[in-house]
């Protein structure tokens, strides 16, 4: 895969990220052409309206998730978890640097660079598989 097309890649999932728990915005991100999505929108939401967009959501808050688990408790990596927590629950890089004193466009051009690609990383390797209900808010 050529490095620009990387990129992109890594920004849909940014995108991704940051709207996981705002449908409407992932409806034109091209992750919800993905295979796995699509596959997943159709076993797990059927008819319903914006399906993809759900299972593009699932998809991404599981590796997300899995994510999570791996940096665990690694000292090293408690900026890059504090922000992938707060992104999770809905919240925004400039609010995750906020509360870790930092500025937004440092920590966008450093920790969120990595995170998304970590979780874009997951993403392709697990083609969207094993990913868990979704549970109501």
């Amino acid at each position: 895969m050529r490095r620009t097309d990387r990129e992109r890649r890594r920004l849909a999932m940014a995108h991704a990220l940051r709207n996981a728990q705002r449908l409407l915005n992932l409806s034109d991100n091209p992750l919800v052409d993905e295979p796995a999505v699509r596959r997943l929108a159709a076993e797990r939401y059927g008819d319903a309206v914006m399906k993809e967009e759900l299972a593009l959501s699932d998809v991404v808050l599981a590796c997300a998730n899995t994510v999570l688990q791996r940096v665990g408790d690694d000292r090293r990596l408690e900026r890059e978890a504090a922000l992938l927590r707060t992104v999770i629950a809905g919240g925004s890089v400039c609010s995750a640097a906020k509360a870790l004193g930092l500025s937004r466009e440092h920590l966008s051009n450093t920790a969120w660079r990595t995170v998304s690609g970590w979780v874009l990383d997951e993403f392709e390797a697990s083609k969207g598989g094993s990913v868990s209900p979704r549970t109501s808010a």
